[in-house]
């Protein structure tokens, strides 16, 4: 392994940023082994436990999963929820050719005061609905301070049934079809044609027993081809 190619995987690692991991092979996709060799032969002072396996598990035990836990990293069970963690690309790199945005971006470039939220408010839709289909948005940060950021919907069956948003200081959930939706709790806000929405201040917010009982069942209730958020 050359010098060169030792320090640009250096660089990749050290660009990893704080709440966010990679993957062996996101690093150096040709030879992901080379990475561990990297790491475990440099001088150099990097975050190391930012690098994880492919599916999440994590190689370096009980010492790196403190590490990633107390910088704010999502985990399902023992292994890093890459969905919500994983950082694809990093700017030395070729841009992927997919038009498809990882929701992990996005989640990049949310303010950190509120990006806790959005992950609870992710992590709760997630965790409810397994199977959904995550159809992050292609959008990026809005000019004006007053406008939501669109992240994330949720689908079933081509029907859209919850959305993930964020504003500079709170996290959005909104049920597509929240007007049909019997909230007993008052959480509800809105008053679109079709759509409700949950205002977010805080991640335990998300995980409360009446904002889980109104995800159920927007997902009981199934999804809208339209609503008053548009696609």
């Amino acid at each position: 392994m050359t010098a060169s190619r030792a320090a640009l995987i250096a660089g990749r690692v050290r660009a990893i940023p704080v709440g966010f991991v990679r993957a062996y092979g996101d690093i150096e996709p040709t030879a992901p082994r080379l990475v561990g060799r990297v790491l475990a032969t440099t001088q150099e002072r990097l975050p190391w436990h930012r690098v994880v396996h492919a599916d999440g598990s994590i190689p370096m035990g009980k010492r790196q999963r403190e590490l990633l836990i107390a910088e704010g990293v999502p985990m399902r069970g023992d292994r890093v929820d890459l969905r919500l963690a994983r950082v694809h690309r990093i700017s030395d790199e070729p841009m992927p050719t997919a038009a498809k945005t990882p929701l992990s971006e996005h989640l990049e470039k949310i303010p950190p005061k509120v990006r806790p939220t959005v992950k609870a408010a992710i992590k709760t839709v997630t965790e409810i609905a397994p199977s959904a289909d995550e159809i992050a948005y292609r959008s990026r940060p809005p000019s004006s301070r007053s406008a939501m950021w669109k992240l994330v919907r949720y689908a079933v069956g081509g029907g859209n049934v919850v959305g993930v948003g964020t504003f500079t200081s709170h996290a959005t959930l909104w049920f597509y079809r929240g007007r049909e939706l019997d909230d007993g709790s008052g959480l509800l806000q809105g008053g679109g044609k079709d759509s409700r929405f949950i205002t977010l201040r805080a991640p335990a917010e998300a995980a409360t027993p009446a904002v889980k009982r109104l995800v159920r069942k927007a997902f009981k209730l199934g999804g809208a081809a339209t609503g008053g958020v548009k696609n």
